[in-house]
C-alpha cells in the first residue's frame, strides 16, 4: 500500500568536462540533493527523507591516451572511474540506511583505426560489496560483483 503524498526533489548538480593536460581529459559531476515527503496524508511521513534518494553522488571519469605507445598501430587510451553515492534511506522513517558506497572501474580502448575501436572495461574494479537499492517487497538487492567486458565497434 502506498501513501498519497508528494516527492520534493530540489538540489544543485555541477558537471565538468575538459583537457587537464595534453593528454589528459577528465569528466566530473556532484550532486547534492535535498529530498523530502511533503503533502501526505500520514503525519509520520511529512518532511521525511525519501527511500533510495542518496544526499550526494559523485563521478569522476579519466581519459589518458598513451603518448608512449604512438609507434604501435592505433591510439590506446587508459579509462578510469570512481562513482561514490551517498547513503540512501530504506524506511520512511529515516531510521535505517543503506550506507554511502564507492566504486571504482578501469580499462583500456585502442582506436585501431578511423573505422575499428576495440575497448576491455573492469567495473566494481576492487570488487567492493555493497547493496545498490531497496526495493518494497524484495528488500535490498546487492551491487554488481566486479564485471569485465570487451566490446568492439566497427563502422561499415
Amino acid at each position: 500500500m502506498t501513501e498519497p503524498g508528494r516527492e520534493v526533489h530540489q538540489g544543485l548538480e555541477v558537471l565538468a568536462t575538459g583537457r587537464v593536460i595534453e593528454h589528459l581529459t577528465l569528466v566530473g559531476g556532484w550532486t547534492a540533493m535535498d529530498a523530502k515527503v511533503m503533502k501526505t496524508s500520514n503525519p509520520a511521513l511529512e518532511d521525511k527523507v525519501p527511500v533510495n534518494v542518496p544526499q550526494q553522488q559523485v563521478r569522476l571519469y579519466l581519459e589518458y591516451e598513451l603518448p608512449e605507445l604512438r609507434q604501435v598501430p592505433g591510439i590506446f587510451t587508459l579509462v578510469a572511474g570512481a562513482n561514490y553515492s551517498g547513503r540512501r534511506h530504506v524506511d520512511t522513517s529515516d531510521s535505517a540506511y543503506i550506507p554511502a558506497v564507492t566504486t571504482y572501474d578501469a580499462g583500456l580502448r585502442c582506436q585501431c583505426s578511423d573505422r575499428l575501436v576495440l575497448n576491455f572495461n573492469v567495473s566494481n574494479l576492487l570488487d567492493t560489496h555493497y547493496w545498490s537499492y531497496y526495493r518494497t517487497g524484495d528488500g535490498l538487492l546487492l551491487g554488481d560483483p566486479r564485471l569485465y567486458s570487451f566490446s568492439a565497434r566497427y563502422v561499415f
